[in-house]
């Protein structure tokens, strides 16, 4: 954040000018003003960074698809995207600006999330939203129980009472605050919308409070009599709409989400357990594959074409199918002998020394087992005596 004073100095028209950079962007400088309850009455300049929508090649066959969508969702002459914006930022702050160059069709938020809120995501996904297989099942129970009258219907799946919003944003309807560096889309109904806000954008932007009525009208709510709301903010009002809270409100109001009333949390505990004692008492039968027609040679399963089913197999191959084919588990035999013999533990002759050294002690051992044969035969030959009879 840069801080510059009010006043009409070239220093400060020239910190409210835009900055061309590199690959097309441009460094719009956004003047937003501190809160009422500051004593300094200095505004806070907060860079975001735009440039018309560049929508990448397809690299491959496979991604063409992704782009293609993209390219219709995301039209390079109608787009305009910004980053960095705060994390305050809204969908009635964007519209709110750029209301002057044209009428906008839709807003992408990007946002750039944590690997802790990823974490997050991820486990409050798995569990929470399983009962789609459930609820089939059950559908097909009751269809089936419409054929046949005699056959009693299923309970209902039970479902799961979902706790408080944790995000006082959220809760009233609104948008939640934005993580750091999250980026924008802005498409614009024509394509002469976005040429004026790149315009617009030369000379930098006043930050706009889209909830300045509603703060406005808030604060003469009591005074003004429910008939006498005619205007869009008290209508609004009237209708339960509040403002989104920020700063020390939102942490008290954070504070309070965190703490939600005990039937809200007894409600969300009992339906879990219905929903637990559901699954175990109407398991979901398991799913039929493809049904084999004729077995082959070697016992593998065949479709009514012909082609092998393809079939789930464990570390060593196929379990049932025979010993002898391929990709199957052995059966032991009444012969069967299991290897015992141990492998080396270091490698023989891997260097030229141990070759010679190998040879060196062969010659050895044969020296000795010559003059072995040799004393053997010296004393045969001592032993020998003549008999004549």
């Amino acid at each position: 954040m840069v801080k510059s004073k009010k006043g009409g100095s070239s220093e400060a028209a020239r910190d409210h000018a835009s900055i061309a950079l590199a690959s097309g962007f441009l460094a719009v400088p956004v003047s937003i003003a501190q809160a009422k309850t500051s004593k300094k009455a200095d505004e806070v300049t907060h860079w975001v960074y735009v440039r018309k929508h560049v929508s990448s090649g397809a690299s491959s066959s496979v991604a063409s698809t992704s782009k293609l969508t993209e390219a219709a969702q995301l039209p390079a002459e109608r787009t305009l995207f910004m980053a960095n914006l705060p994390v305050d930022t809204t969908e009635s702050h964007l519209r709110d600006i750029f209301a002057k160059a044209g009428n906008i069709s839709s807003i992408r938020f990007r946002r750039s999330a944590s690997a802790d809120e990823e974490d997050e995501h991820e486990e409050k996904g798995q569990g929470e939203d399983s009962t789609d297989d459930e609820e089939e099942h059950h559908q097909l129970a009751q269809a089936k129980g419409k054929r046949n009258k005699g056959v009693q219907k299923k309970s209902r799946v039970p479902r799961v009472e979902a706790l408080p919003s944790l995000d006082p944003r959220e809760a009233m309807g609104s948008q939640a605050l934005l993580t750091t560096s999250s980026s924008a889309h802005i498409v614009f109904l024509e394509p002469s919308s976005l040429v004026r806000a790149l315009e617009l954008l030369q000379s930098g932007i006043r930050w706009t409070d889209p909830f300045r009525s509603l703060r406005r009208q808030a604060e003469k709510h009591t005074d003004i009599p429910a008939a006498r709301a005619t205007t869009s903010a008290s209508f609004l009002l009237s209708a339960g709409a509040g403002i989104p809270p920020v700063g020390l409100e939102l942490l008290l109001s954070q504070y309070s989400a965190c703490r939600p009333e005990l039937s809200d949390v007894q409600a969300w505990a009992d339906s879990r357990v219905a929903l637990y004692q559901y699954r175990r008492a109407h398991p979901l039968p398991r799913k039929i594959g493809v049904r084999g027609v004729t077995v082959g040679p070697t016992g593998e399963l065949l479709d009514e074409d012909g082609f092998i089913i393809v079939q789930r197999s464990g570390k060593y191959g196929r379990a049932g199918a025979a010993a002898d084919a391929g990709g199957s588990v052995g059966v032991a035999k009444h012969d069967f002998k299991p290897n015992t013999k141990t492998k080396a533990e270091g490698l023989e002759d891997f260097y030229r020394f141990q070759m010679r050294e190998r040879k060196r002690q062969q010659l050895a051992d044969l020296r000795a087992k010559f003059e072995a044969d040799k004393q053997k035969v010296a004393s045969l030959k001592a032993g020998r005596r003549f008999k004549p009879y």
